[in-house]
């Protein structure tokens, strides 16, 4: 193939060849990332899933007499008497999350990250006007009073909550049938309070809660004070309210949060689904909120408008192996075009003929390295199976390139041109902070260097028949 058009056509077919075959690795890509997904759900549907936490509250029934004085002589007591329920939420609150994270759950060669979080509280519960006084016709069962604190799986807490009140400690207890809370959407644990709701008191409530992938903590009340501290150096804040302080180091996380709009908020959403008990106001409480990632809801904002706002982290994952492998394939056509390009230089520089077979094999151990890369990243950690991969490529492109080039040494610049690739793509990988910026360098960089190696080809000369002599 003399031609210089006909070998820039056919270089053109085998990189349109190569991306299909990439448009397959991809699909092996996001076809193991589904399995592990599924892989963290059965772990999450045989042990406990991701966490979302409410703060305290206490409910108050309230019976109240709505039939006439005519209507009542038909009816009978109860059938006059209504019960609605009163919420009384704290006027403050402190919280400590003391978070040990690990990755102790595994399903075949998947794994999902999983925590400890011990929760202390304190606040300070202070009963309504309103319930103080009712109105004609309304008596506040003030002996049925019941603090509740909401959990979506409540099989993280290894034991129930323990509250202290009046220097005393209390342990909380899952509902019995005459005291389900219909309408809230978690699950729940409660403590009969009784005649202490009437006055305002202080409480302290400590537990422990095991999770997975995630924490949420659904703020109550007039204003809350939150600290996290984590053993986990990689968080993703979300939720919809932003920590005010954070601190990640290499192997820890620390973050504060003090607000008093979202308590007050998801107060009032809270009091509509416990009053109305509407399956749309009450499932606003377990919508994440618009700018969470998780809620993916910017280009749906009707339908997460009123929800309810949160401090929420994810363990994320940095070493993902397949965002990793995913990434890497995005680099892959302009890798395949500098180990084409490196080949046509020497057909153009050093006179050599490179068959488009060969072509079309070095291709393919290009291709293939994707491929090692992800199998390998499932089994071990992903830089060493990178480097593993990539090595194997090096080595067996450059072993053949010797027969290719006719030459040991042509062989080792090809070698170190493949070195220098893979190493900067692992960089690029590792910088996700300066990706762009590191590739447009690349670029920059590979064709300044083209530009240098064939500043004095005549390339119409090159496109001509030679001459028999």
């Amino acid at each position: 193939m003399r031609s210089l058009g006909a070998k820039f056509t056919f270089i053109a077919g085998l990189c349109f060849c190569f991306l299909i075959g990439l448009f397959f690795v991809k699909s092996i890509v996001h076809e193991r990332q589904r399995y592990a997904q599924q892989a963290i759900e059965e772990i999450a549907r045989d042990n406990y899933g991701a966490q979302t936490v409410m703060s305290p509250f206490i409910v108050v029934p309230i019976s109240q007499f709505t039939c006439s004085a005519k209507e009542a002589q038909t009816k009978t007591q109860q059938q006059c008497t209504t019960t609605v329920y009163q919420t009384i939420y704290t006027s403050q609150s402190q919280w400590q999350n003391q978070l040990k994270v690990a990755q102790n759950f595994r399903k075949g060669i998947y794994h999902a990250t999983n925590y400890d979080n011990k929760i202390s509280i304190q606040g300070r519960f202070i009963p309504d006007s309103a319930l103080l006084k009712p109105s004609d016709g309304q008596v506040v069962q003030w002996h049925k009073a019941r603090i509740y604190l909401a959990v979506s799986d409540l099989r993280g807490l290894s034991q129930q909550p323990v509250i202290t009140l009046q220097d005393r400690k209390f342990q909380f207890g899952l509902p019995e049938d005459s005291e389900i809370l219909n309408g809230l959407p978690f699950g729940y644990t409660s403590f009969a309070i009784g005649e202490l709701a009437k006055n305002s008191v202080d409480f302290k409530l400590d537990f422990s809660l095991a999770g997975l992938q995630s924490f949420r903590l659904i703020p109550l009340g007039k204003s809350i004070d939150a600290t996290l501290q984590a053993n986990w150096a990689h968080p993703n804040f979300s939720g919809g309210i932003s920590p005010l302080y954070k601190t990640i180091s290499r192997q820890s996380t620390s973050a504060q949060w003090n607000n008093t709009y979202a308590p007050t908020s998801n107060s009032r959403l809270l009091s509509t689904c416990l009053l109305t008990q509407q399956d749309s106001a009450c499932e606003k409480l377990k919508t994440l909120h618009a700018y969470s990632n998780d809620s993916a809801a910017y280009d749906k904002p009707e339908q997460l408008k009123g929800s309810a706002e949160s401090f929420n982290i994810q363990f994320f994952e940095p070493t993902n192996v397949y965002s990793l492998t995913d990434r890497t394939l995005k680099y892959a056509l302009l890798f395949l075009l500098i180990i084409f390009g490196t080949f046509f230089l020497f057909e153009v520089l050093k006179g050599l003929q490179v068959h488009p077979v060969q072509y079309a094999l070095v291709g393919a151990a290009q291709g293939v390295f994707y491929l090692l890369l992800l199998s390998f990243s499932e089994q071990f950690a992903f830089g060493w199976a990178y480097v593993g991969s990539s090595a194997a490529c090096i080595l067996l492109i450059s072993w053949y390139v010797i027969y290719v080039l006719k030459g040991v040494g042509r062989a080792f610049s090809l070698g170190l041109v493949l070195t220098a690739m893979y190493g900067t793509l692992y960089i690029l990988l590792r910088s996700q902070q300066h990706t762009l910026m590191l590739g447009s360098v690349m670029v920059f960089a590979l064709i300044a260097v083209v530009m240098f190696l064939t500043r004095h080809i005549n390339w119409y000369q090159l496109n001509q028949p030679k001459s028999k002599a």
